[in-house]
């Protein structure tokens, strides 16, 4: 077929009407052939997320206390799923110089019992994430840096982090061979 085009062009002979129907279901199923075909991309198999015990040099950075009665973070409230609770973490304005601090406020709706605070200090931009579990438990992710993290589990009736391990990222950054 290209010997028939080039003959056409360089005015050697003409390409049959068998040949230009050919050429144009080429062209016009070229691009859904390619489509078809499965991408490449680079080999990075077997690299995960690695999870180490919790490093207690982040323990001073990771306070619960009982607030006073009347107080209550600034912030969207989160409600746990059955409505009983719910937390308000104060966004850090990462706008301003570091380093940044995070408190997470929980009260019960009824508002009966003193707010416990969670005070997470010295963390990096990546904040502070936390997700309710149920009705006592939230989980939650501190970022110290771009490669760890701290991801816990905090237990609101015994007022402590019964699950608190280090999340290195490490493999996840490197090129993929």
């Amino acid at each position: 077929m290209r010997g028939a085009l080039k003959a056409h062009f360089l005015g050697m002979s003409q390409p049959s009407s068998s040949s230009i129907t050919l050429l144009l279901v080429l062209l016009l199923f070229s691009p859904v052939l390619g489509f078809c075909q499965k991408p490449v991309f680079a080999e990075c198999s077997g690299r995960h997320v690695t999870y180490e015990p919790f490093d207690q040099h982040f323990s001073a950075k990771m306070r619960v206390q009982s607030a006073p009665l009347n107080s209550q973070g600034k912030g969207v409230e989160q409600f746990s799923p059955q409505r009983s609770r719910f937390a308000v973490v104060q966004k850090t304005d990462f706008n301003k110089p570091g380093p940044w601090a995070t408190e997470i406020w929980i009260r019960d709706v009824q508002g009966e019992k003193a707010p416990l605070l969670l005070s997470f200090t010295d963390h990096a931009n990546g904040g502070v994430e936390i997700h309710w579990i149920n009705e006592k438990l939230i989980y939650g992710s501190v970022w110290w840096g771009r490669i760890v993290s701290t991801d816990f589990v905090f237990d609101i009736d015994n007022q402590s982090f019964i699950y608190h391990e280090m999340a290195n990222y490490g493999e996840l950054i490197q090129p993929c061979d």
